[in-house]
């Protein structure tokens, strides 16, 4: 008989078996196979899983994927089970999943290997790297021309880009070279530092490299944001846990019933997607409210990009925005622990391209009360400097008794976002990074934008 099981993901699982053969297929939490002498067949991401098998005899056969190595040889530590198979992986390697078998006399071991899979809910941060270089390679790299175009036919192809729903998925700044648009973010303020609501088109101006451009369109504060709300659950806040729950909770419900949310978390070294984007408010809260009591090291760069690629990354030129509840202090300042292989230069390099306002939210209490040279100061000033590439702004956590006037600075910042569209004069799209800069039509009126972005 042979019986075939899909498990959902998390599922702790344990087959036995004789002779049959045991096959696997995923990334499992935990697995564990005891057979006499059947075949092993696993195919998993061994890049994140760890393997152990205990034999009686060294297998008949044993086929491993494409550079990964094992120890294969005798062993003493199970009486009667002589042979051990075991993955190379340093002890502190980042791993999620965990196979084990005890095999007495296996006729063949295969392992083959896959990738995580896209709809994992648990990532290893340090596949946020590849996602930071290709964004800034392909933020760096020249275009190749594309043919002249008269530009009523560009404003055709840019609506049927809209309509389509297409967007770059390799991280390129903002707009396509066949369509030659430029989609910008602005936030707007009065002298006083209240958000202007209300401007139209009209209202404002875009210079790019010192000339004025004409522009395509200027959207309002009605259009709807994508929200991501991303908590570092990581060892260093682990005093704050609850404070933390309460300020997510609160940023999901002040967001309007056309806002969608998402929630998302670093724990245990790994992120976790808590719940994708959507108008499910419910939903959100109630994974807000399970979060366990968690904790591991500090990747916070390596988690911001991961929270990025999640979903937001699938909708550019949209207005999106991430709430990011933090101290700061990713594991790099300690050179400790599991530090981001990506570097506070590096995303911020790369939030220029995110298409994404990020706000940390920082919970290292009043900034003017740290010593300028004192870890809590360079967290804050690392986070700063993230946020004002990607157009947005570090907050202060503050006092439990002040937290709604925390959610209502955030939500009037979000609702003096403007999204500005325009076509360049330049259409000479070399990689080049072109300076941008949007003045409005108001008295004392400020701007807070991105300053430029790589022409490609």
């Amino acid at each position: 008989m042979d019986l075939h099981i899909r498990a959902p993901f998390g599922a702790i699982i344990s087959v036995k078996t004789d002779a049959g053969k045991i096959s696997l297929e995923g990334f499992p939490t935990q697995f564990t196979g005891v057979t006499e002498t059947g075949e092993i067949d696993l195919t998993c991401p061994w890049e994140a899983t760890k393997f152990l098998l205990f034999g009686a005899a060294e297998p008949k056969r044993l086929v491993l994927p494409k550079g990964y190595k094992v120890r294969s040889e005798r062993s003493d530590v199970i009486p009667g089970l002589s042979w051990i198979i075991e993955d190379k992986m340093d002890e502190e390697a980042v791993t999620y999943g965990r196979v084990r078998f005890r095999a007495e006399r296996s006729k063949a071991v295969r392992l083959h290997n896959m990738p995580i899979p896209p709809d994992s809910p648990i990532k290893m941060t340090w596949l946020a790297e590849p996602i930071v270089k290709e964004l800034i390679r392909s933020s760096r790299q020249p275009a190749k021309r594309a043919p002249t175009t008269k530009k009523r036919n560009v404003e055709v192809l840019a609506h049927a880009s809209n309509l389509s729903g297409s967007s770059e998925a390799d991280g390129a700044p903002l707009f396509r070279s066949d369509v030659r648009m430029v989609n910008l973010s602005a936030a707007v303020y009065d002298a006083g530092g209240r958000p202007l609501v209300g401007l139209k088109q009209d209202d404002f101006t875009v210079v790019e490299d010192g000339q004025k451009q004409e522009i395509d369109s200027a959207r309002s504060e009605e259009a709807p944001f994508n929200l991501a709300i991303l908590l570092d659950l990581s060892a260093s806040t682990k005093h704050s846990r609850e404070e933390m729950k309460q300020i997510a909770e609160g940023f999901v419900k002040v967001a309007r019933p056309q806002d969608k949310i998402a929630v998302y978390a670093l724990f245990n070294n790994w992120f976790g997607v808590l719940s994708h984007l959507s108008e499910d408010r419910e939903a959100a809260l109630a994974q807000i409210d399970d979060i366990p009591d968690l904790t591991g090291s500090t990747p916070l760069y390596d988690a911001i990009v991961l929270a990025w690629n999640e979903d937001l990354a699938k909708h550019k030129g949209e207005r999106n925005a991430m709430i990011v509840i933090t101290d700061g202090q990713d594991n790099r300042f300690a050179s400790t622990g599991f530090p981001s292989k990506t570097s506070e230069g590096e995303l911020a390099e790369a939030a220029k391209s995110m298409d994404t306002l990020i706000y940390p939210i920082f919970l290292g209490g009043p900034v003017d009360s740290y010593d300028k040279n004192s870890v809590g100061m360079k967290a804050y000033q690392k986070l700063r400097e993230i946020a004002a590439a990607s157009g947005g702004r570090v907050f202060e956590a503050g006092l439990a008794d002040d937290r709604e006037n925390l959610y209502q600075r955030v939500a009037d910042d979000l609702r003096s976002v403007y999204s500005i569209s325009y076509y360049p004069d330049n259409q000479d799209f070399d990689g080049g990074f072109r300076t941008v800069q949007i003045l409005v039509d108001r008295l004392g009126a400020k701007v807070r934008t991105r300053d430029g972005y790589y022409a490609r």
